[in-house]
C-alpha cells in the first residue's frame, strides 16, 4: 500500500509559568518519544501514517519576540524513570511485553544500585 501522508500526532502535558494568548503562534521545542505508529487506510489503495508522540523532557515556547517560556515536566522522578526505561527498550529494539521489562530493569538498579551510584558519583 502506498503512503500518502506522514503526521504526527503528540499527546502529554506540561506546565508553563505564564499564559498564552489566543490568536498567536509560537514554536514549541521539545523533547519526545515515539509511542506508535498507526496506519490508516484511505481506501483508495493509499493510507496515511500516524506517529503518536509523547512529551517526555523539557519544553520550551517561545513567543513571536523570541521570548522563551519554560515549561515544566510535572511527572514525578518515578515516572520519568519508567519513561526513560521504555524509551530505551524501543531504541534497543526490545521484543518483550513493557511492564515485564520495566520490572527486570528496575531489579537490577536496586540489586546493582552501589554500583550504579558509584559510577553515577565519578560521573559528575
Amino acid at each position: 500500500m502506498k503512503i500518502n501522508e506522514k503526521m504526527i500526532k503528540i499527546i502529554g502535558t506540561a506546565c508553563i509559568p505564564s499564559g498564552l494568548s489566543i490568536d498567536s503562534q509560537y514554536k514549541i521545542l521539545t523533547l519526545v518519544d515515539c509511542k506508535s505508529i498507526d496506519y490508516k487506510s484511505n481506501e483508495n489503495g493509499t493510507c496515511d501514517v500516524i506517529y503518536k508522540l509523547k512529551l517526555t523532557g523539557e519544553t520550551d515556547i517561545i513567543n513571536n519576540e523570541g521570548k522563551v517560556i519554560k515549561a515544566k515536566d510535572n511527572r514525578s522522578m518515578s515516572q520519568k524513570l519508567r519513561g526513560r526505561i521504555y524509551a530505551f527498550m524501543k531504541e534497543q529494539g526490545v521484543d518483550t511485553d513493557d511492564q515485564e521489562f520495566y520490572e527486570e530493569e528496575i531489579q537490577k538498579i536496586i540489586l546493582y544500585y552501589d554500583l550504579v551510584h558509584e559510577f553515577l558519583r565519578n560521573k559528575s
